[in-house]
């Protein structure tokens, strides 16, 4: 789609009326990741607890430590996806045109800050699940225990981070065009105001 087909306000309508869609869609979306997440945190809790009161488990901190760890992970995720359903739910269309083309257009910019919020959750559940693949299998790569936990923690990071760019390639692939088009409609309308 070129600057020229996208000068008319019925352009304007066409792209507030696609991103309510698609709003509408991320709401629910991050609506049942967040279930999703306060569920797992409950589930992890109730295991760890059942865990715990087993006899004959010989290891009652690491125990503790991966329970309360696994819990605090799903409701920092929790929370985050509490947070971006309330921004989709303070979303005013009604505001003028340029200024929702300007939000969307910064919007639509996939690293912000805030994502990085989920590097911590994600580093928690790779040293956990690394702890307990360690312990419980007792894989003996290296000489010392430690090199055969960072390794497999290294290897989990490095599964997260291939997931991290595969989920960054298919948004960009579906957001990036609400970008672009907003970006074309500013510059048409900042065009037409500066004449």
């Amino acid at each position: 789609m070129n600057n020229k087909d996208l000068q008319t306000p019925e352009e304007i309508q066409t792209l507030i009326g696609d991103l309510k869609t698609e709003d509408r869609k991320n709401r629910e979306i991050m609506k049942g990741a967040e279930f999703l997440c306060w569920s797992i945190a409950v589930i992890m809790a109730v295991s760890h607890i059942i865990i715990l009161l087993l006899p004959g488990e010989e290891s009652i901190l690491r125990d503790i430590y991966m329970g309360v760890s696994f819990v605090i992970a799903f409701s920092i995720y929790a929370l985050y996806f509490r947070y971006l359903k309330n921004n989709y739910d303070r979303i005013d269309y009604s505001v003028p045109a340029l200024d929702m083309l300007k939000k969307v257009a910064k919007n639509e910019n996939f690293f912000k800050h805030r994502t990085i919020v989920l590097f911590i959750p994600s580093l928690i559940i790779a040293i956990n699940v690394s702890i307990s693949i360690s312990s419980r299998f007792n894989i003996g790569l290296f000489q010392s225990d430690i090199l055969s936990l960072l390794f497999v923690i290294a290897c989990f990071i490095l599964l997260l981070a291939i997931f991290g760019f595969i989920g960054y390639i298919k948004r960009n692939k579906k957001h990036k065009p609400y970008r672009n088009r907003a970006l074309a409609l500013i510059e048409d309308i900042e065009k037409d105001t500066s004449l």
